[in-house]
């Protein structure tokens, strides 16, 4: 493992952006991609593939609490989808139930702000999908 992995926490307003360190440790909390058509975004998501030479984009499917695919679920499979049709790097959706709640919860205890969903939980909770693949493919040891 050498290449980056970029993760996205997807909104139609905004998508929150992560990208792990080039060992494949540690995620953290990068960027903003603005809320735009599928390929705005994929043309956005490929400059940030390319300017972090990442070798994996791991995508956010907000899946409902029974697991099911509602419909903002559906919105993020097509996105995760165009993506993968247009980029070079594999795609691969990630259930994210509950990472914007834990974003939120580990912004509040590092004094960041509180209250609603701001624009850096976005990223955060990016960071949050992408540390438990990390951690996952680590206890696996490696990807399949």
């Amino acid at each position: 493992m050498s290449g980056r992995i970029i993760a996205l926490d997807l909104g139609r307003a905004r998508s929150g952006v992560a990208v792990s360190d080039p060992t494949q440790t540690i995620a953290q909390p990068i960027d903003l991609l603005p809320g735009a058509d599928a390929q705005t975004f994929v043309e956005q998501l490929g400059g940030v593939v390319a300017e972090y030479e990442a070798e994996r984009v791991i995508v956010g499917i907000p899946r409902t609490m029974e697991g099911r695919m509602g419909e903002m679920a559906q919105w993020a499979e097509g996105i995760r989808r165009a993506c993968e049709r247009e980029l070079s790097v594999p795609v691969e959706g990630r259930d994210e139930r509950l990472s914007t709640v834990s974003a939120e919860r580990a912004m509040r205890e590092a004094g960041g702000r509180k209250g609603g969903v701001t624009s850096p939980s976005d990223s955060v909770a990016a960071a949050v999908v992408l540390q438990a693949y990390l951690d996952e493919q680590r206890l696996r040891g490696g990807r399949e």
